[in-house]
């Protein structure tokens, strides 16, 4: 069980455009993402045609916001060492796909792309100028890779999650953390459904819906289930 079961996401493309992108975060800050994304060029181009082989790296200026986004998150990622294609989920997806296991999302991929990306104009140039700092989002990366190899739930859950529970209601940090509440109950009834029948289940999830008061380890322990994390040193 992964978050998504990116098999049955389609192949369109849902990339903002240029013009659109500017209306949403301004043209000063579309033009510094580009020009982040320039400086890490030559770093990143093998692993950017590999992540995103629509894209046509030699027009990287007409690029929309999500695709900014993407390719600046990439460029961080290649800073600090961190390989996508090797990441845990894409590891497990291929072991899966190799024994020809069953795979289920606990998403759909509509719910995932709006529960994540459909949020308000302020949030994408907030978001975009966070994004744009590579060198901090490096660090932040490195940060967060060695809370994980630590087992360092608190740690996780005080840099991605506690911003987002004590911002203020009327703000988009609110709205993503709602969204995220959201997400987390979907995981939790779908490992419920799978507890339900008995079947033996491998479940994947990202860091940020397993840590803390709201994450799905708590959620399930609180509904009575026997939950152990595991750490292996």
């Amino acid at each position: 069980m992964f978050e998504v079961d990116f098999n049955t996401v389609p192949a369109e493309n849902y990339d903002i455009s240029r013009e659109d992108t500017e209306a949403l975060i301004g043209k000063e800050t579309a033009e510094q993402a580009v020009a982040a994304i320039k400086a890490e060029y030559p770093n990143m181009e093998r692993r950017a045609k590999k992540a995103y082989p629509a894209i046509n790296m030699e027009n990287i200026n007409q690029a929309g916001y999500h695709t900014l986004q993407g390719l600046l998150s990439l460029a961080a990622s290649t800073k600090a060492g961190l390989i996508a294609e090797c990441g845990i989920d894409q590891a497990f997806m291929s072991y899966a796909l190799r024994d020809h296991k069953n795979i289920i999302g606990a998403e759909t991929w509509e719910e995932q792309y709006s529960l994540t990306y459909d949020l308000p104009a302020d949030a994408h140039k907030a978001i975009m100028n966070e994004y744009i700092a590579v060198e901090e989002m490096e660090k932040r990366l490195n940060d967060e890779f060695e809370m994980w190899c630590k087992g360092d739930a608190n740690g996780i859950d005080k840099i991605e999650v506690s911003p987002l529970r004590q911002a203020d209601k009327n703000s988009w940090q609110h709205v993503q953390y709602e969204n995220l509440l959201t997400r987390n109950k979907h995981m939790q009834d779908k490992v419920i459904q799978q507890l339900e029948k008995d079947e033996t289940t491998f479940v994947l999830f990202g860091a940020a819906h397993i840590v803390g008061e709201d994450g799905v380890v708590r959620q399930l322990q609180e509904m009575n289930y026997t939950v152990e994390p595991v750490h292996f040193n």
